[in-house]
């Protein structure tokens, strides 16, 4: 009895050291310190209604580039998404039927230049000629005048001078033509000159040989005293240098020959110059380059394929500058005007925000949609805007409203709820609120939750409910 006694005693009087220890406040050395996080104190902003709209990446410029001859590939400089410079050579095609054709019309060419220039050295060997000749001609015609007349109003002194001089004139024009035959002669054998050049030469040495034989027998009759005879042969003298005069003319016709052969020969050069240049241009197709500075955007065409003229080789692109295509709405056109400044952002490059202006505006509405194409202008000296990327332009409609916007960043979300944590008298407590509309630079709108001057906290991944904090 005494036993169960004291052992009851024992165990009312540890009971109550235990509650007194678990009931007495702990000392202010254990202590948890409040945390710090940054915050933010809502403030409700203007924001005005947002359209957002979907457009793709066009470069700035854009070439396709076709075949225009018939040749098989023979190699590819450049490759899919390489950078070529304005002129560089991107595709090779076959060049050698093109080749064997410059060739022959560089042969065709060299023909007619040499054959042009013969006719040239000839016209201006005739045009000499019938010259010499025809001064030579009037000279004799004056001489066999003047002797014709000599006969008969002249003395006999002066008759027989004016026979000796005739006679030494016509022997020298003799000696002259005899060895100009002989020069004709070595020019014909070696194909210099032509059987109608010969020829002329021929008659002349002739006629000037027919000539010294009168003026000769004029002469020696002058020297014999027979009048007479004197003027048979004065006369016959004068209708020997009419007959020269009239070679000579003769000559003319034939330089005028020559002339109009040139001025054929002359056309002829011009067509061949024109087919050799023709084949140097078909030559020059074979090489594809690139007409501006860009990038490949596509090849179709491997090594060894035969193309034709109008096959599609390759495609290259501008795209250190882009556009973007959009078509807006009706009501939204009358807003907007050309160089308006404007932000679009790529699908695929979250939190990236491009600046363009409006390059060119609708002033035609779709039939069916009745929207206005508008083309944004993006500098893209990095590259990173490229052909057919999804895009989105945020155009403002409408007047403005005061709204609450947060950081996406201090949304959390528990299943199907969105909530945030403000800061309330030293401790964060969390608040459900309903999200709107994404606005640009990763803010969003509160619908419902937050009003203004409360403090949010920008890192809800680190509180919990009733955690003590510190705001920074």
């Amino acid at each position: 009895m005494r036993s169960s006694l004291s052992y009851a005693l024992f165990a009312l009087v540890l009971f109550t050291v235990t509650w007194g220890l678990t009931a007495s406040p702990r000392p202010d050395s254990g202590t948890v310190p409040a945390l710090r996080v940054e915050t933010l104190t809502i403030q409700p902003v203007l924001v005005r209604p947002q359209l957002t709209l979907s457009g793709r990446v066009e470069p700035w410029k854009s070439a396709l580039l076709s075949a225009q001859v018939s040749a098989p590939v023979r190699s590819r400089l450049k490759q899919l998404g390489e950078p070529v410079r304005e002129g560089e050579l991107i595709l090779q095609l076959d060049p050698e039927q093109a080749q064997l054709q410059t060739r022959q019309a560089e042969a065709a060419l060299g023909q007619a230049q040499a054959g042009y220039a013969r006719l040239q050295a000839d016209l201006k060997h005739s045009q000499a000629q019938v010259l010499s000749q025809s001064r030579v001609a009037a000279a004799g015609l004056t001489s066999a005048r003047a002797a014709h007349q000599k006969q008969i109003h002249l003395t006999r002194p002066q008759e027989l001078a004016a026979a000796r001089a005739e006679w030494q004139a016509a022997r020298a024009q003799r000696d002259q033509n005899g060895r100009e035959q002989q020069r004709f002669e070595m020019l014909w054998k070696e194909g210099a000159i032509s059987d109608q050049d010969m020829e002329r030469s021929r008659l002349a040495l002739d006629l000037s040989q027919r000539r010294e034989i009168s003026a000769r027998q004029s002469f020696q009759l002058a020297q014999e005293g027979s009048r007479g005879e004197d003027r048979t042969g004065a006369q016959a003298n004068l209708q020997t240098a009419q007959a020269g005069w009239q070679l000579a003319q003769a000559g003319g016709l034939q330089t005028e020959a020559l002339r109009h052969q040139l001025g054929e020969n002359g056309a002829l050069l011009e067509r061949q110059q024109a087919s050799l240049q023709e084949s140097r241009l078909l030559l020059e197709r074979h090489q594809i380059r690139a007409p501006f500075a860009g990038r490949v955007l596509e090849v179709l065409v491997e090594r060894g394929d035969a193309v034709r003229p109008g096959t599609t080789l390759c495609r290259i692109g501008q795209i250190d500058r882009v556009k973007v295509r959009f078509d807006v709405p009706e009501q939204v056109r009358p807003q907007l005007r050309p160089h308006q400044a404007v932000q679009v952002q790529a699908t695929s490059l979250p939190g990236q925000v491009f600046q363009g202006e409006i390059g060119q505006l609708g002033y035609q509405a779709d039939n069916q949609s009745h929207t206005f194409p508008v083309e944004i202008v993006l500098s893209n000296p990095q590259q990173k805007l490229l052909p057919n990327m999804q895009t989105r332009l945020q155009l403002p409609v409408g007047p403005g409203q005061k709204r609450i916007l947060v950081p996406v960043s201090s949304l959390a979300f528990d299943g199907g709820l969105s909530y945030v944590y403000v800061i309330e008298n030293g401790q964060a407590r969390r608040r459900e609120v309903v999200v709107g509309p994404l606005q640009q630079g990763e803010l969003v709108t509160l619908e419902e939750g937050l009003k203004a001057g409360d403090r949010l906290a920008l890192q809800p991944f680190r509180l919990s409910p009733g955690l003590a904090v510190q705001p920074q």
